[in-house]
């Protein structure tokens, strides 16, 4: 039975409505503040990894042998229910992924101006989540020197 619309009509479970889009937004929060953890801390606490595996089993999935365009057979998650849930839980289940194995040691907050991103540090002297984060703190960092033993000059009235 689909729920109701707010017009008293039914509501298509793959319509991506208000309640779908909090849903993505609390899932989204709950990740990046997992990753913050993860990022600074190691370890993730058991309230946000439960509302993580919340989200991933929220749709039944089993895996399933599948071909793919060569022809060869390949494991493929077959999950089902609302596309919103599934899109939610396939999220859910990548982000626990990353929390919980080798990669998480390998998490890193970008150390870039205001820059709100997380990345993987492949390499020892990276720290910033793309090329475009190093090169604004690179300039932020040379405009700080430049700046540093100036004074203001006061403004003309």
């Amino acid at each position: 039975m689909r729920p109701p619309a707010a017009d008293g009509g039914e509501v298509d479970e793959d319509t991506v409505n208000d309640g779908a889009v909090a849903r993505f937004h609390a899932l989204r929060d709950a990740i990046r503040t997992a990753a913050a953890q993860v990022a600074s801390a190691g370890r993730l606490d058991a309230v946000h990894a439960e509302t993580l595996n919340d989200f991933s089993r929220r749709v039944p999935a089993a895996p399933q042998l599948v071909q793919n365009d060569a022809g060869e057979w390949v494991r493929r998650m077959h999950a089902t229910g609302p596309s919103t849930d599934i899109a939610l839980a396939a999220i859910a289940s990548d982000a626990t992924e990353l929390f919980s194995g080798v990669r998480a040691a390998q998490l890193r907050a970008c150390t870039g101006p205001n820059c709100p991103l997380f990345f993987l540090q492949d390499r020892p002297r990276r720290h910033w989540c793309s090329p475009g984060c190093g090169t604004r703190a690179r300039a932020a960092a040379a405009y700080s020197r430049r700046t540093a033993g100036r004074r203001p000059t006061p403004a003309a009235g």
